[in-house]
């Protein structure tokens, strides 16, 4: 693996665990499993999902590997509020932002997805340039 994807690798693993620690924070449900109406009340799990939109200046293989490792290492939140599930997903794009803004070493857009079940809750692109990083 190239130094570059190791490095990259390497602030990935920083937000993976992030991302965990700020996951932790779990609610017991009491019996329904929840539905997929998107009330603010109702406990669902929630996952993150994300995907290339633009591979910039990493090769296909790169991108869609460093999509498949955040894919596989962001868990479920489970028995989460919309609103707490929005909340996490919120910050953890803000800490993706923060952690790129400054000087980088290669370009990427990738869109990542706040999901439960089969529906997109909330849905963000994060731009990632050579010098800053952008959310649209």
């Amino acid at each position: 693996m190239t130094k570059k994807m190791m490095n990259l690798f390497s602030k990935w693993n920083v937000l993976a665990i992030a991302m965990v620690a700020m996951m932790g924070i779990g609610f017991a449900s009491c019996g329904d499993d929840g539905d997929d109406s998107g009330s603010e009340t109702t406990l669902n799990d929630y996952y993150f999902s994300f995907e290339v939109v633009n591979r910039g200046t990493l090769s296909d293989a790169d991108a869609n590997a460093l999509m498949g490792t955040l894919n596989a290492q962001t868990g479920t939140m489970t028995a989460y509020t919309k609103a707490e599930a929005i909340y996490v997903f919120d910050q953890v794009v803000e800490d993706l932002r923060t952690s790129f803004a400054g000087v980088n070493e290669f370009e990427l857009s990738f869109r990542v997805k706040l999901m439960t079940k089969t529906t997109t809750v909330k849905s963000k692109v994060i731009n990632i340039k050579t010098i800053g990083c952008t959310v649209e």
